[in-house]
Parts: C-alpha cells; sequence; structure tokens
C-alpha cells in the first residue's frame, strides 16, 4: 500500500523519530542529520544544518498539552533489575513559567507470598519533587524536569522494597510494565489479562500543570479544552515526502543501537 505522505499519524510517527534520533546524537550526529533532511546542501555551514535539524525535532511543550515520553524508559522493570528511566530525556522546549509533572500508568504483578501465585492490576506512578524542597511537587525548567524522571526511579524503588503509600496495594510487587510491550510480559507471567480500570493508554506521560480554556465573554462559561499533543515545528510541504523518507531510512538503521 502507498504510503500517504501527507496522513497526519504518518507525519507525527517521522517527527516522533527524528525527535528520538536527534535527542540521541552527538553535534557531529545533529549535523548529519540535518544535512540528511536536505540542509546545507553545499557543506558549508555545518552549524545551519544543525539548528535547522533541531528547529524541526523540537518539541514545543506549554500550557494544556502533553508530550508522550514512554520510549525513554524501559518496558519492564524488575526489583533486580536496570532502573526503569534509561537517563535520556526527550527534545523538548518548555513554556517560560509554566509547570509540569510525570505520571506513568502502569502494570503492576503481585506475588501472593501464601499461594505462591500472581496477579496483575493497573495503577499509577506520579513522581513529584516534595522531597527534593518543591513544595508544589511540579518541575519548573529543564532541569527540574530531569529531576522529576530521576524521581519515577526513586518510586519505583519504593514500591519494590513495599515503603509506597497510594491508593493500591503495593505490597510484594516484583515487576512492572511500564510500555504495551511491558504489560504484555506483565500478563504473561501472571497468566491473565491486567486488571485496567482505565481506558488510558499504558505509558509514561509529560504534562503542563495549566489547563486551556474556550474563549467566552463571561468566565463561568468556559470550558477546559482537552489536553493537545505537543507540537513541533512543520516539514516544508515541498519536500514532506524526501524528509519523511529520509527520517524513515535513518531510523530504520540507527534503531539497533537504540534498543
Amino acid at each position: 500500500m502507498a504510503v500517504d505522505y501527507n496522513d497526519p499519524v504518518v507525519i507525527q510517527d517521522a517527527k516522533d523519530k527524528l525527535a528520538e534520533m536527534y535527542s540521541k546524537a552527538d553535534r557531529k550526529g545533529r549535523i548529519q542529520i540535518g544535512r540528511g533532511l536536505g540542509y546545507d546542501k553545499a557543506r558549508r555551514n555545518p552549524d545551519s544544518a544543525r539548528r535547522s535539524a533541531e528547529r524541526l525535532a523540537t518539541f514545543r511543550i506549554g500550557k494544556g498539552s502533553k508530550v508522550d515520553v514512554t520510549k525513554y524508559f524501559r518496558d519492564f522493570v524488575t526489583e533486580f533489575g536496570d532502573e526503569p528511566w534509561t537517563g535520556e530525556l526527550p527534545f523538548i522546549t518548555l513554556e517560560q513559567g509554566e509547570f509540569y509533572y510525570l505520571v506513568g500508568y502502569v502494570a503492576f504483578l503481585q506475588e501472593d507470598t501464601i499461594r505462591g501465585t500472581l496477579s496483575a492490576f493497573d495503577g499509577f506512578i506520579t513522581p513529584t519533587l516534595k522531597s527534593r524542597g518543591n513544595k508544589s511537587g511540579h518541575a519548573k525548567g529543564i532541569k527540574q524536569v530531569r529531576e522529576l524522571f530521576e524521581e519515577f526511579n526513586s518510586v519505583v524503588d519504593l514500591i519494590f522494597q513495599g515503603n509506597y503509600r497510594g491508593i493500591n496495594d503495593y505490597q510484594n510487587i516484583v515487576a512492572i510494565g511500564i510500555s504495551e510491550k511491558g504489560v504484555e510480559e506483565v500478563e504473561r507471567l501472571a497468566e491473565a489479562g491486567v486488571t485496567k480500570t482505565r481506558a488510558d493508554v499504558f505509558g509514561v506521560t509529560l504534562i503542563s500543570s495549566a489547563v486551556r480554556f474556550t474563549k467566552t465573554k463571561r468566565k463561568k462559561d468556559r470550558k477546559a479544552i482537552a489536553r493537545s499533543r505537543a507540537s513541533s515545528r512543520e516539514f516544508p510541504v515541498r519536500r514532506r515526502k524526501e524528509i519523511i523518507q529520509y527520517i524513515n531510512r535513518s531510523y530504520a538503521q540507527r534503531s539497533r543501537s537504540y534498543a
């Protein structure tokens, strides 16, 4: 089937791949990406190529927006494995004056130590910065966003230790599925589907704390607008097909090193 390069889903997929490639590349790699996108064809201004790629790769998060950051976390974690956060951040620009929080909708694998059985249920991991002296708990600026990702690891550690207090019973948790792939592993081990209480997609989302409202003459008539995905600069229309094809080829070549 022919690819529709004007399809918003196809465009969004390419943007996600570009943002991931750019965030993981060093300066030389970012210049290479920029030139691959069609900038600095004369190869005389490498910084121009890098900046052009950066503008296309950057997601801008502001009031009422969110970005899926699941790919920066491991699919499935246990007490004896690696920490959930990979240590990398998405390539993002944060709106000044805005606060952000991190929400993980995940699946927990719980052991019944008496019966020796396993069960699975859904729940949330919502790290805050209160333990770091931040009264609101929300992050402001990229440095604090990094700290929020670090706190995700701390919360998971507390859960495995049985020292985390929340709505659900977090005792005897032996594994956590973070992505859809990780949740499948939890279900395989539990030999049952996850008891899911929400229609949300499993994963981790970085969200702005503010909410956008419709503009009305009277404040009481305003309604909250559903959160939208963080935006990035659009691909040039005339070269959209060429750019998306390059991104897909390049991402496929690099994906082995991302695994």
